[in-house]
């Protein structure tokens, strides 16, 4: 067969899978050529097609050249034909030169919003794409989550909410740029900063975020996986992706681990190619950029609303002396964590920032534009001044548009300035503030204790060891496990249990009684209990999420190595780990849950499950409210909503999207409560309501002058 018939049957195979629905084609699209990857694609595959059959009739059949002339020009007439040719043309560059980005060889600032493709469902991600358009930003911006797409060693998930290759997609029908953060480490406040929780189940002694081979070789095969989807996006390639992050804020980290620094730029060079342009991002500090930036990548700083931009610009110059000026994370409010108020950030400082960015050309990206949830057990926490403080469920961030996807007053005094600019796009933008749902009351009832439900939510995984296992070797990366012993001597009353490494919450029992409560946000290891020989101390603990920033090296999940009672070793351990849904969810289904016939009045103050329906006619985003209840997890049609903490504060309601609601069925609302239930079955109530609600609220102001910044 000719060349030109080759090269004919190619085409015409690359176009016929486009035309497959996406469901049976995602994986053959990752590998197409970049022209395929355009927005309006659809065009560019008819005008393949016929290009392909015409120069097949040519090749086998016979026609004239008129003819074949004649279906081209036909084909190509497609406007969306005429931008494939452009796009995949030599001129599309994106560099670097004396101190500007270059775009196609014009200078390029880009002016962008963070918004993570996992915190908001793959139903929600175009209206992302419009909102963010809407205020007249030009690059979407996103870390990849290792964690999400790796749960198991080799197991890869890139479907779903998980597709970032469609996230990238959408971007681009919105003629968005892209910048993708791969990490490895993301931070994010997510469990763990984004590594998987099984690299230290397979080398406990690893070192993260350095050279060390144990830890290197994992990276290298992500990045052999992960890195060849990113590549056809490059924007060299026809896509969005105009620059790639190497490692996160790593001038905070005490490594400082130049050679790691060096060899992931190089991975990541191997592997999308050398012109790619890499950048880092640290706080604008000379010893942070100093341990944090890496030759022949661009070098940037991240600061908040409100800083003193000619004390931050003085600070950055002085290291890098020439390089386009970024603020890679400019934070437009800021992070929550339970038992805090409510962080807010008014619009004026940051309306303020910006007209400053822009006064001085400045390129920058909102982190985020887009909050969104943390769904399921993803969140991770932090560590301040010794305090454990695991992050909320919302992500909300008081950011220019809410966790629902709302426009706030910040997002309208933002566009303001962007119209100033002459960056708004022209028309009314098809800005869609989705109305709210308002269900009312559900009535709970009570669907069995913890131990009541043991059968069916850790079925098979019984495991019987001498000392406590951890979650990592129970191969069990989030939420609970029950850890069960029997004393078999008598003990003085009261005996003191201790867990002084108990990794996060525990509730103890004795017979199935509650007796107290540990936990390492209150810094409460010890507790004085009551047991006689030949009783069962059961132990549940809660891994509330592992640290995301900083030392990760003692973060193991579960009850530690050693409990000890009145002094001498417990042994002699079950764990049950207690299967429960994360996010995301490929089958979504309600929790098979105990029929609970009859409920003694102890139960309710042991953790249980309860349960309730309603329907949602519409289907709506809805905000549910649980001000009688403690703590615990909720679940809406099998999706896990993730932890609510009223007891706690500051958020007291959980967002529900109306994706995961049905409107022809009725739906199944499930809530694992851990603390104490309402006092009686009458008022075991939930409310489906249209508002959030974060109290208490404070005002947080970030730093103005970063001179003289402490080192992490």
């Amino acid at each position: 067969m000719s060349n030109l018939s080759t090269y004919t049957t190619v085409l015409f195979a690359n176009a016929l899978v486009c035309s497959i629905p996406n469901k049976f084609s995602a994986q053959m699209r990752l590998h197409l050529p970049p022209i395929l990857l355009l927005p309006n694609r659809r065009l560019v595959y008819s005008a393949m097609l016929l290009f392909s059959l015409a120069v097949f009739y040519k090749i086998f059949i016979g026609t004239t050249a008129d003819e074949l002339s004649t279906v081209v020009r036909s084909a190509t007439a497609a406007q969306d034909f005429k931008q494939a040719e452009t796009a995949s043309s030599n001129r599309r560059s994106f560099t670097v030169k004396d101190g500007d980005f270059l775009k196609d060889g014009e200078p390029f600032s880009f002016h962008a919003g963070m918004a993570h493709y996992w915190r908001r469902p793959p139903q929600y991600w175009e209206d992302t794409m419009i909102k963010l358009k809407a205020l007249g930003l030009n690059t979407l911006q996103t870390y990849i989550s290792w964690n999400l797409h790796e749960p198991e060693p080799e197991s890869y998930d890139f479907e779903g909410a998980l597709d970032f290759a469609e996230y990238f997609r959408l971007a681009q029908k919105h003629r968005l740029l892209v910048i993708a953060r791969p990490g490895p480490f993301i931070n994010a406040e997510v469990d763990q900063g984004g590594f998987p929780y099984w690299l230290k189940r397979l080398n406990p002694e690893m070192k993260l975020r350095t050279h060390d081979p144990a830890y290197f070789q994992y990276v290298t095969r992500w990045y052999e996986k992960l890195l060849p989807i990113m590549k056809p996006f490059l924007y060299a390639n026809g896509g969005p992706i105009i620059l790639v992050q190497i490692e996160n804020e790593y001038g905070s980290y005490h490594a400082c681990d130049q050679q790691y620094l060096l060899d992931l730029r190089d991975l990541t060079r191997k592997l999308l190619g050398p012109d790619i342009v890499l950048y880092t991002t640290d706080g604008p500090n000379a010893t942070r950029i100093a341990c944090g930036r890496v030759p022949d990548t661009v070098t940037t700083i991240d600061f908040g609303a409100g800083a003193d931009l000619a004390d931050v610009t003085k600070i950055f110059r002085e290291s890098v002396p020439v390089g386009p000026l970024v603020n890679s994370e400019f934070y437009p409010g800021w992070i929550n964590h339970w038992g805090r108020d409510w962080n807010t950030v008014p619009f004026e400082p940051v309306v303020k920032s910006t007209e400053e960015l822009l006064r001085i050309n400045a390129s920058f990206t909102y982190y985020p534009l887009v909050g969104g949830t943390n769904f399921g057990f993803t969140v991770g926490a932090n560590v301040y001044k010794g305090q454990f403080l695991p992050g909320t469920t919302s992500y909300d961030f008081d950011s220019p548009v809410s966790e629902a996807g709302d426009l706030t007053e910040k997002y309208w005094k933002l566009r303001e300035v962007f119209k100033k600019a002459g960056l708004v796009p022209e028309g009314d933008p098809p800005l869609i503030v989705s109305p709210k749902g308002k269900y009312g009351p559900v009535l709970l009832k009570h669907a069995g204790s913890i131990f009541a439900n043991l059968k069916n939510l850790s079925p098979s995984d019984l495991v019987r060891s001498e000392n406590p296992v951890s979650f990592e070797n129970l191969n069990h990366p989030y939420g609970f496990v029950l850890y069960r012993t029997t004393v078999h001597r008598k003990f003085r009353d009261p005996a003191v249990l201790s867990i002084p490494q108990l990794r996060d919450r525990a509730t103890i029992f004795v017979n199935q009684k509650v007796v107290g409560v540990l936990g390492r946000t209150s810094g409460l290891t010890d507790v004085n209990i009551f047991i006689r020989p030949g009783q069962v101390l059961d132990i549940l603990v809660h891994n509330e999420g592992r640290i995301t920033v900083g030392d990760m090296t003692d973060d193991a999940k579960g009850l530690g190595r050693i409990v000890t009672l009145q002094n001498e070793t417990l042994t002699g351990w079950e764990q049950y780990p207690i299967r429960l849904p994360s996010y995301p969810v490929k089958d979504p289904r309600p929790l098979d849950l105990a029929d609970a016939a009859v409920v003694t009045p102890s139960d309710w103050n042991v953790p249980s499950f309860f349960t309730g329906t309603f329907e949602s006619r519409p289907a709506r985003d809805v905000f549910l409210r649980m001000d009688n209840w403690a703590q615990g997890y909720a679940f809406i049609n099998g999706y896990n909503l993730g932890r609510y903490w009223p007891a706690q504060g500051p958020q007291m309601t959980l967002f529900i999207p109306g994706v995961f609601l049905s409107s022809t069925e009725a739906n199944v609302l499930q809530i694992f409560e851990l603390s104490q239930a309402p006092s009686s079955a009458a008022d075991c109530v939930v409310e489906l309501t249209d508002e959030p609600v974060m109290e208490p609220k404070t005002v947080y102001r970030h730093r103005a002058s970063y001179a003289n910044t402490p080192i992490l």
